[in-house]
């Protein structure tokens, strides 16, 4: 819905674009300018047997906000790969449906590689079943709210509640949360949205999508290398729940600001801990060692998720002399200064140095995230577009 608004503006200027099908190939310096080489499509009328062609926009600036993707590893054992996917596809639409279909009768047992954030959150997922995150995702309109006035939603949890879920069931739908998201969007399809205003419309939507298996039914091993990493918004609050895995807060007072489990993966993380769902078990793995352990979860396991991060995508970039531009990359992803400049890999023993007027914004192109200290938030240290949109309350 955001993407539509924007269009919208920028189809009635005269001076701004956006072109629609077209995909940016690669860039290259020319004089003091960016040249961003351009695949389009041409239109389906066209009687051209190529229906792509090749063009090319100038640009002083060029932000790049071009995302991240995740990537399987290829395990030693072929065994153990066939069962792989990743937790961005469980997460997404129908993505627990294609883990079920991995699963067998019995012993479903699901091992999932990683700490943070989206690996409580297939966690949850599995917990709660695919009707719970669509409930959990479709937020109240007004009762007299139109179509057409539920076009722009707020997106902004309130203050007081940043680190808690926006709602735990749909009766805890309030006005002030007036968000429709894409998930829920895709699922009500075609619905007029005048028709589900009040939160009895909203259970009987609920109810007529299919639950899928729960955890009732999984047994889930979470295997993470560092202690996870938990956001408070003061020490009080975090000594309120006996959590002591932080070294220091930001200059708000803030615990794993940018890095810290919130909402529902937060909730699942102390449900696991307290006992309350005794079938996820937390598994802190030894620095360089545990392979023994790993290879018998994996062999246990009728599924493995890998949820261990994103990579960022990169085009293609030279310089004025056809040289290749290569980032200094930091665990996938680009690496970006406080002004959000990319940064160029030095011979060896140089400093780097900045490209000139080439920025890269959103996920895998994140400012850095660091305490006063010049500690990194989190293993990656990033405050990405998700870590920001996601979390108001860490900016």
């Amino acid at each position: 819905q955001v993407a539509s608004v924007l269009l919208r503006l920028l189809q009635r200027s005269k001076v701004n674009a956006c072109l629609c099908d077209t995909r940016a190939v690669a860039l290259k310096r020319w004089g003091n300018l960016w040249r961003v080489e351009l695949d389009r499509s041409r239109p389906a009328s066209c009687d051209e047997k190529d229906s792509r062609h090749q063009s090319a926009i100038y640009a002083e600036h060029v932000v790049l906000a071009i995302g991240a993707f995740q990537e399987l590893p290829k395990l030693e054992h072929r065994k153990h790969r066939c069962k792989m996917i990743c937790s961005n596809e469980v997460l997404s639409l129908g993505g627990l449906d294609k883990l079920c279909g991995k699963l067998g009768q019995k012993d479903k047992r699901v091992c999932i590689v990683g700490g943070a954030h989206s690996a409580f959150s297939v966690a949850w997922l599995c917990s709660h079943g695919a009707a719970a995150q669509f409930s959990n995702n479709f937020l109240q309109l007004g009762p007299r709210a139109s179509a057409k006035q539920a076009g722009i939603l707020k997106t902004e949890t309130p203050r007081k509640y940043v680190h808690k879920s926006i709602c735990r069931s749909v009766s805890d739908l309030g006005a002030k949360t007036e968000i429709f998201n894409s998930c829920a969007a895709e699922i009500v399809r075609g619905l007029d949205l005048q028709e589900a205003r009040t939160g009895s419309d909203v259970c009987s939507l609920v109810n007529t999508i299919p639950c899928t298996q729960s955890v009732r039914e999984f047994s889930i091993t979470i295997l993470h290398r560092s202690p996870v990493r938990v956001f408070y918004s003061s020490k009080h609050e975090a000594d309120l729940d006996s959590y002591r895995d932080y070294l220091q807060t930001n200059r708000h007072g803030q615990i794993h600001a940018f890095a810290g489990l919130r909402g529902d993966a937060k909730d699942m993380f102390h449900d696991v801990v307290n006992g309350r769902e005794p079938k996820v078990r937390l598994c802190l793995l030894k620095s360089g060692g545990s392979k023994n352990l790993i290879g018998h979860c994996f062999d246990e396991a009728q599924v493995i998720v890998w949820a261990t991060g994103y990579k960022s995508h990169i085009l293609p970039t030279t310089d004025m002399q056809d040289a290749s531009i290569d980032f200094i990359m930091s665990q996938g992803q680009v690496r970006v200064d406080a002004q959000g400049r990319l940064l160029r890999a030095p011979p060896q023993g140089e400093p780097p140095a900045v490209v000139l007027n080439l920025y890269g914004n959103g996920h895998g192109y994140g400012l850095p995230a660091v305490y006063d200290t010049g500690e990194l938030d989190g293993s990656k240290g990033r405050a990405d577009g998700i870590a920001v949109y996601m979390k108001q309350g860490a900016a």
